[in-house]
């Protein structure tokens, strides 16, 4: 809820943006755009709104405004990009969407994972440690956590369907042992 001592102060086309009917994420997107282009800082803007700097950084690149990224917080979060073959993208989009979940926060991918069987876990590190932050730790009750975090430049392939990523002819003997991995096992019939 905007105070009406905040609304007052807002020039007359983003206030009228905000009084009228409509969608609350164009209105947030309006609200925030404003404050972003005077403060020139999410920070500023975190701190007008009493509210914490990683909530307007978050919703300041959901509604679509242009974050400013530093040039070192750049180049630390694309230290690991390079392009990824055909057959090591076909695996890595396997073993994040069978057993593992995909949060996209910002400018990042998260691809991760829990599990009682450490074997699993070392897989999850072999195929993303090449291109990601990769974090390991031990959980309660005997399971491991895994978290990878990849830039979204290079990486957006990792939440677009299977089509999308498996159409380029990946041979069956190359997909086919993560995805039993990550999915259980054979039995074979005796």
């Amino acid at each position: 809820m905007i105070s009406d001592e905040m609304l007052n102060s807002l020039p007359d086309n983003v206030r009228q943006h905000l009084l009228k009917d409509g969608e609350q994420q164009e209105k947030l997107k309006a609200l925030l755009h404003y404050y972003y282009e005077v403060f020139q800082s999410h920070s500023k803007v975190a701190a007008l709104l009493n509210v914490p700097k990683i909530t307007v950084y978050e919703l300041l690149l959901r509604v679509g405004v242009p974050v400013r990224e530093r040039a070192w917080a750049k180049k630390r979060r694309l230290a690991k990009a390079r392009p990824v073959n055909v057959e090591d993208r076909a695996i890595l989009w396997i073993l994040a969407h069978s057993d593992a979940g995909i949060t996209k926060i910002g400018r990042r991918l998260h691809v991760h994972t829990s599990t009682p069987d450490p074997w699993l876990i070392s897989l999850y590190f072999k195929h993303f440690a090449p291109y990601a932050d990769v974090k390991l730790r031990p959980e309660a009750q005997a399971k491991w956590y895994f978290d990878a975090t990849l830039p979204i430049e290079g990486f957006e392939w990792l939440s677009e369907d299977a089509r999308a990523v498996l159409r380029n002819n990946v041979p069956i003997w190359t997909i086919l042992p993560p995805l039993i991995d990550t999915e259980g096992s054979i039995r074979e019939k005796v």
